[in-house]
């Protein structure tokens, strides 16, 4: 994206609005003020988005593309994955 403005919006609409308690990461005000306006939209199930792909890869690629940082894969787990 050109900015977090972009960044966020691309975001929310391949992986779904974040629910208000997953803000508790953000640091930034104007940023959270910014996601609590987004629409709520349902995520694009990442069989939608990459057809074909083995469902080995797509669970690790959902866990890797977790936005709130502590619940996302760490790196050790993610190469045990």
């Amino acid at each position: 994206g050109d900015d977090y403005i972009d960044q966020l919006t691309i975001i929310t609409e391949k992986l779904g609005k974040l629910p208000e308690a997953d803000l508790d990461f953000v640091t930034s005000e104007k940023a959270k003020r910014f996601m609590r306006k987004l629409p709520s939209k349902a995520p694009v199930p990442l069989t939608t988005q990459f057809p074909n792909t083995p469902v080995e890869a797509l669970d690790l690629m959902r866990k890797m593309l977790e936005i709130h940082p502590r619940k996302r894969i760490t790196v050790e787990d993610a190469l045990a994955h």
